[in-house]
């Protein structure tokens, strides 16, 4: 009750909330990718996006700080560099578009996002080199804009170095270095626009410690469970939840 009354959400939100945030970090420990698009797929079932895309960008800015310094050795900075200069030029129209876009809008387009990268990355695309600076400059821009918009880099970014021939350390710490910088930059312009709010932070605040107790699970369990696993899993999930989020603006 104390909970509903001071932040807004009923219990079972709550109990979604802390379940989803645990288990997407676990999967952010191991593979550095997943945890906005699981939280953002599963809370914007029952929350407007736009009160939802600012709390999880802080929870995913927190996980980034606790994942990337152990991960910077194995980050693949010729090929970073582009994407974040791509990046620097989408974020800001994607945080245009979250202030105005309507709450099924929203809905709507998370879930077509997510599933188009879930069916991506389950017909395993291979490239047989890494791209050039000019494709690597425009995946950042469309990752920064989604970034902004529905605050999920990941399906840009994730399905572009999943595709490289890069190894499995280099594209978890690609990949987690920069949604770090991502969501600094992204949080910044929304911290200017007013997006956040009190209760933004206060939420946040409640669902860290499931964020540092997942990431110490998932990195432990890198060494010990199968990487591929956990992929298909995570992507299963992430199916689901995008038909949910589909789902429930078709039926409204």
């Amino acid at each position: 009750m104390l909970a509903e009354v001071l932040f807004g959400w009923s219990p079972a939100i709550w109990a979604l909330a802390a379940l989803a945030t645990l288990a997407a970090a676990v999967v952010r420990g191991l593979t550095g990718f997943g945890f906005a698009m699981i939280v953002i797929a599963a809370l914007v079932l029952f929350e407007a996006p736009v009160a939802v895309i600012p709390m999880v960008l802080l929870l995913d800015l927190a996980a980034s700080v606790h994942l990337v310094p152990s991960l910077r050795h194995d980050i693949n900075r010729p090929l970073l560099t582009p994407l974040v200069i791509g990046a620097l030029l989408g974020v800001p129209l994607g945080v245009a578009v979250l202030t105005h876009l309507p709450v099924d809008a929203m809905r709507l387009t998370i879930g077509v996002a997510v599933l188009v990268a879930v069916v991506t990355l389950a017909n395993g695309v291979r490239a047989p080199r890494l791209p050039g600076r000019g494709l690597s400059a425009t995946v950042g821009a469309m990752a920064g804009f989604l970034s902004g918009s529905i605050g999920m880099p990941g399906p840009a970014v994730i399905v572009f170095f999943l595709a490289s021939p890069l190894s499995v350390a280099a594209v978890r710490a690609s990949i987690a270095a920069f949604i770090f910088m991502t969501d600094v930059l992204t949080l910044a312009l929304m911290l200017w626009s007013g997006l956040i709010t009190e209760i933004v932070l206060l939420r946040a605040a409640v669902l860290a410690p499931a964020v540092v107790l997942g990431i110490f699970i998932g990195q432990r369990a890198f060494q010990r469970i199968d990487p591929e696993m956990v992929r298909h899993v995570a992507l299963v999930v992430l199916a689901l939840l995008a038909v949910g989020a589909i789902a429930r603006v078709l039926v409204s």
